[in-house]
C-alpha cells in the first residue's frame, strides 16, 4: 500500500506518515522497522493493524430536520444515517441498526418498552432528554429516573468530565489544552437519578447532577446492550430546545461536533485501539457474520489462527451465535491472522513500553511494588544471598 522512511537521531523522536488510499473492507496489517545498530532488538519492529469497515447504519429518531442535519454532518461519511419520526418507531425493525440516537423524545416514547427491549437485545442507544418529556417526574424501564426539570441561573453551568479514561471520552480528555466546555453554557436540564446500575460519565460543573450516564446490559455470548442518556437536548437548535443549552451555538462549536462523533463511534464499536494488542494480554476479535450461502448447519464455526513464529495453524471452534473470539495465547510480537468462512481478519501484537525501559528503578518504586523491607539490593555478585 505504501512504504516510507524517516531518520531518527539519537535522543530525539520523529513522525512517520503513511498514506493510505481507499482499501478493501477488512483488516490490513503493516510494520515499522528500525534499521541500524541498536543493542536492544526486542522492539526494533513494531506491528500495526487497521480495520476498514462498511459505513455503519445509525437510526436517528426525532422531529426536527434541522437538528437531524447537524447530527448527520457531525458523524461524517463513516456512518449511514437514516431518519424517522417518533410515530414510525414502532414499525421499524430496530435490530437492523447497531446504534440508535433519539433526540428530545416525548413522554410516551420513553414509556414505550420498545427502546428498552432494543438495548436488552444488544443494541446501543443514545437518548437526549429535553422539553418534549413534559414537566412531571418520570420513571421508565431501563432509563434513569427523571426527577425534575432543572433551570440554572445565569450564566449557567457546563460539562465536567467525570470518567476521562472511558473510551467514549478519552479522545476528548487527551486534547492538548483541554476542551473549553465552560464556553458552551447549559441553562436547563433534567435532574435524573442514575440508580445503582448506571455510571455517571459527565456531570454539570459545581453540582452532583449527572449530565451523561451509561448503563450496560450484558448478554452471554453476544454484544452487550448500551444505554447512554444525556439529560439536556442535543443539538438544541429547534425553537423548543434552543434555550436549554449553547452546545452548538457560536461560530466554532467544535466540542459538540466532536462529542457527537464520539457518540457514533462508541455506539457502533468503531473507537478504541481496534485490532491492536500487547504481548501477554488476551485479545478479543469481533467476528463478522458469515454470508447466508456459507453458513454451516452445525452449532460451531471453525476458524484457524496463524500466530507469528508458528508455521501450523491453531484450530478454533466458536459457537455459531458468538460474535467474537478471544485469543488468550498472545506470547510473541507480530501479526496474528484469523481465517475462516471465507473471511480474513486478525490483529497485531507488540511488547509493552514497560518491557523495554532499562533505566534504574527508584527505591520508592521498589517499595511500592515489592514492599518496604521485603527485599535486599545486591550491587556486586558477592552481595547476592540465597535464602
Amino acid at each position: 500500500v505504501d512504504r516510507t522512511s524517516v531518520r531518527v537521531t539519537a535522543g530525539a523522536s520523529s513522525n512517520l506518515l503513511l498514506t493510505v488510499p481507499p482499501l478493501a473492507v477488512g483488516t490490513h496489517h503493516g510494520q515499522i522497522r528500525l534499521v541500524g545498530d541498536d543493542p536492544l532488538s526486542l522492539d526494533d519492529v513494531r506491528y500495526f493493524s487497521l480495520r476498514v469497515l462498511e459505513p455503519a447504519p445509525i437510526l436517528l429518531v426525532g422531529q426536527s430536520r434541522d437538528e437531524a442535519r447537524v447530527i448527520r454532518l457531525a458523524v461524517s461519511e463513516e456512518f449511514t444515517v437514516e431518519e424517522i419520526g417518533f410515530s414510525d418507531l414502532t414499525v421499524v425493525r430496530l435490530d437492523d441498526y447497531p446504534a440508535i440516537i433519539v433526540i428530545d423524545p416525548p413522554r410516551d416514547v420513553l414509556e414505550d418498552p420498545v427502546l428498552a427491549e432494543y438495548v436488552l437485545s444488544g443494541g446501543a442507544l443514545l437518548v437526549c432528554l429535553g422539553p418534549a418529556a413534559g414537566e412531571d417526574p418520570l420513571a421508565a424501564d431501563a432509563f434513569p429516573a427523571m426527577i425534575r426539570r432543572w433551570r440554572v441561573t445565569s450564566p449557567g453551568t457546563f460539562f465536567q468530565l467525570i470518567a476521562p479514561s472511558h473510551p467514549l471520552l478519552s479522545p476528548l480528555a487527551e486534547i492538548t489544552g483541554g476542551v473549553p466546555w465552560s464556553n458552551f453554557r447549559i441553562a436547563q436540564y433534567w435532574q435524573v437519578d442514575p440508580g445503582d446500575q448506571a455510571n455517571v460519565l459527565i456531570r454539570y460543573a459545581d453540582t452532583d447532577h449527572a449530565a451523561l450516564t451509561e448503563r450496560l446490559f450484558p448478554r452471554p455470548g453476544g454484544r452487550q446492550g448500551r444505554l447512554l442518556t444525556l439529560s439536556t437536548p442535543l443539538p438544541a437548535l429547534d425553537d423548543s430546545t434552543r434555550g436549554w443549552n449553547e452546545l452548538f451555538s457560536g461560530s466554532e462549536p467544535w466540542p459538540a461536533f466532536l462529542l457527537v462523533r464520539q457518540f457514533a463511534e462508541y455506539l457502533t464499536d468503531r473507537g478504541g485501539d481496534g485490532p491492536m494488542a500487547k504481548v501477554g494480554a488476551p485479545q478479543m476479535i469481533r467476528l463478522d457474520q458469515p454470508p447466508p450461502d456459507t453458513q454451516q448447519p452445525i452449532e460451531t464455526r471453525r476458524l484457524q489462527l496463524f500466530a507469528p513464529g508458528n508455521d501450523s495453524a491453531v484450530p478454533l471452534e466458536v459457537a455459531s451465535d458468538r460474535d467474537h473470539v478471544i485469543v488468550g495465547d498472545v506470547m510473541r510480537a507480530g501479526t496474528y491472522w484469523l481465517r475462516g468462512l471465507g473471511s480474513v481478519s486478525g490483529f497485531s501484537a507488540n511488547v509493552s513500553d514497560q518491557a523495554t525501559r532499562l533505566e534504574r528503578i527508584a527505591a520508592e518504586a521498589l517499595d511500592q511494588t515489592i514492599g518496604a523491607g521485603a527485599y535486599t539490593i545486591a550491587h556486586q555478585r558477592e552481595d547476592i544471598e540465597l535464602a
